[in-house]
């Protein structure tokens, strides 16, 4: 026979059961993406010319997308959430994620700044593919799923390929300044005279930029 005192001790325990699971799937999310961070920052990069995988789409779109899906399709299939909380779980994923590019993975702070719009968009569509995926795909679901997640990996060498090689020209251009040059350095390292007002309306100034 149940006491009293049973029943809110047992929702308590479904309660935190349910938030220790949904912990699981953000985590899930923001593992994949920094994996795949290390992937195309390394298997991409090309130092000599100045190109980098993580400027490729199928990074940039592609990785948070997987993220959506991999925290939409857990949360339908581990019943825990709906379309509307799913979307919230892959923004928290995404969120983790884009902290562990800049405290860990030491990513520009601008760089994460611009791309977040993007990565929250894409892992939003995500979400909504990886719930309805949950949702319709039956037993295929895990296969489809691990399909969807290696997408970007395989999409990547392609994109590469077709990408334009960054070109290098060569100005030279003379100045006669009549000043030694430790003051013309001391100028362009330390430069004077400029007006508050002057950096008042530039966006670059506003977050940061030097």
């Amino acid at each position: 026979m149940m006491r009293p005192g049973d029943r809110p001790t047992f929702s308590w325990l479904r309660l935190i059961g349910k938030a220790l699971l949904c912990l699981w799937i953000i985590g899930l999310g923001a593992v994949y993406g920094i994996l795949a961070y290390q992937v195309f920052a390394r298997a991409f990069a090309r130092p000599a010319s100045g190109g980098s995988g993580l400027m490729l789409v199928s990074f940039l779109a592609g990785v948070p997308l997987c993220i959506g899906l991999i925290v939409g399709y857990a949360a339908r299939r581990h019943r825990v959430a709906g379309k509307g909380s799913a979307s919230m779980l892959s923004l928290a994923a995404v969120a983790l994620y884009v902290f562990a590019a800049g405290a860990v993975l030491r990513e520009g702070i601008i760089c994460i700044l611009m791309a977040t719009p993007l990565l929250l968009s894409m892992a939003l569509a995500g979400a909504l593919l990886g719930w309805l995926l949950g949702l319709f795909s039956g037993r295929q679901g895990p296969k489809l799923l691990s399909v969807a997640l290696l997408l970007p990996l395989a999409i990547a060498p392609i994109e590469d390929d077709l990408s334009e090689r960054p070109k290098s020209q060569h100005i030279v251009e003379s100045i006669h300044i009549a000043a030694s040059p430790a003051t013309i350095c001391q100028h362009l390292n330390q430069p004077l005279a400029i007006r508050h007002d002057e950096l008042a309306g530039g966006l670059a100034y506003r977050i940061g930029v030097p």
